[in-house]
């Protein structure tokens, strides 16, 4: 509950202005919200040498919320009309999803979390941060730690253990519910957003594609953070061509707080960070008759300040710790890329392979998703969508040089994984622009 607390008074002051929005995407927003404030106040408690305690973290957006006892009001339950219950894509496409979150929580409040790999990167950190009561940067840095990549940031593994210090105990299971209850509410904030651009059931049916994919659905409450990344980047996203069609000030800071999210959640959100603010740039010089001068420089360093302001911070403590990465062994870059240009072919090869091959895994969603944005490409080329493709096409990029530079075996256990953190933004894109009926709702 302090989570969504937490989220709701951030995005509810002015400067955010998210008390505007419609119910199904303000409780998304405010969830996914409060677990960057909730992780960054235990950040800056840490700093100061301050245990965790639940009243200590809780107490302040509990003044706040009393303190401003208006903003009780955007805490309002929607009104629901009487649903369409005719046979449509979009009520075949939510009983399939319907029937996917049954089946997760069930599974969810009888199975724990059973990756390695989840383990070692993300909750050994929340179970030392629970049992410490802060985090324990000295024993992240030992040697012997190398392997749980103890350079990544904190957002999850701070999020673990808030909630196990209000449980008062560590519990596995209840634990893998935080994972299930942000996949849930992505689904009608990506409905709602794609709704503005587009039919219900082709609303419904991008939903469907990316949330019920095999791939997603295998990391989305397993312990891993691919998939958190990508609803952040993709909330992110959406926000940004919000504010590139009427410049909107709170479309922005959204933004720009989610994308510092994502790169607050793990080191592969500062390549979507880098590649977002390219596309932004982008768009602003290709709008310099548009917006005014002043007002696109504005807008720019808002957004490296706003996201920068979420990651940034750890990122200085974890260097002032000597915490670095074990997978990147050269810090030459433009060496280092160029002693490893025979592996290029092969790390393009396997992009290609992972994109369209894959069937197993990814089943057809790339294919299709290659397919809407060919048949929507009038629409795509004639909007600022298209920055959003630029923006994938620059994270594929950057992934490439990153696998240029690192361990040769990185390539093929990670880059499946990469691909989720941009599978959201990829939906809502694709899906943005498909072609609709005239007159279709």
């Amino acid at each position: 509950m302090i989570i969504f607390l937490a989220g709701g008074l951030l995005l509810n002051n002015k400067l955010f202005d998210a008390a505007r929005e419609p119910a199904e995407i303000k409780v998304p927003l405010y969830f996914f919200a409060g677990t960057g404030v909730i992780s960054f106040y235990m950040f800056i408690l840490s700093l100061l040498r301050i245990k965790f305690d639940v009243l200590l973290i809780s107490l302040p957006f509990i003044l706040y919320l009393l303190l401003n006892i208006r903003l009780i009001s955007s805490f309002k339950f929607p009104s629901f009309k009487r649903p369409d219950i005719r046979l449509s894509i979009m009520l075949i496409s939510f009983a399939v999803l319907a029937l996917i979150c049954a089946v997760m929580l069930l599974d969810g409040l009888v199975s724990p979390i059973f990756s390695k790999d989840a383990f070692a990167m993300w909750f050994m950190k929340a179970k030392m941060i629970f049992l410490e009561r802060r985090i324990p940067f000295e024993i992240f840095k030992q040697p012997f730690y190398a392997y749980s990549s103890p350079e990544y940031p904190q957002l999850a593994p701070l999020n673990l253990a808030w909630i196990s210090i209000c449980l008062a105990q560590w519990n596995d299971i209840l634990l893998r519910m935080f994972f299930i209850v942000q996949y849930i509410l992505f689904i009608p904030f990506l409905y709602t957003s794609l709704k503005r651009y587009t039919s219900r059931d082709m609303s419904a049916l991008g939903c469907l594609l990316l949330m019920a994919n095999k791939q997603v659905l295998g990391y989305a409450a397993n312990g891993y953070l691919d998939l958190m990344l990508g609803m952040f980047a993709a909330i992110s996203t959406i926000y940004l061509v919000r504010w590139m069609e009427d410049q909107d000030r709170s479309s922005l800071l959204i933004s720009a707080f989610f994308m510092g999210c994502a790169a607050f959640t793990k080191n592969d959100g500062i390549a979507l960070f880098v590649a977002l603010s390219a596309a932004l740039a982008l768009f602003l010089a290709l709008s310099r008759r548009k917006i005014n001068p002043r007002t696109a420089l504005s807008g720019f360093f808002t957004f490296i300040a706003a996201a920068g302001i979420m990651f940034v911070p750890y990122q200085a403590v974890s260097s002032a710790y000597h915490i670095s990465s074990h997978m990147i062994k050269d810090l030459n870059i433009i060496a280092a890329t160029f002693a490893n240009m025979g592996r290029a072919p092969h790390i393009a090869g396997h992009f290609l392979y992972q994109l369209y091959l894959n069937t197993y895994s990814w089943q057809y969603f790339w294919i299709f998703i290659t397919i809407f944005l060919i048949v929507g490409w009038r629409r795509l080329r004639g909007t600022n969508f298209k920055f959003i493709l630029i923006f994938l096409f620059l994270a594929l990029a950057l992934y490439f040089e990153v696998y240029m530079l690192t361990v040769a075996e990185n390539l093929t256990s990670s880059f499946h994984r990469l691909l989720i953190g941009l599978a959201p933004t990829a939906s809502f894109l694709a899906f943005s622009v498909a072609p609709r009926k005239e007159g279709q709702r």
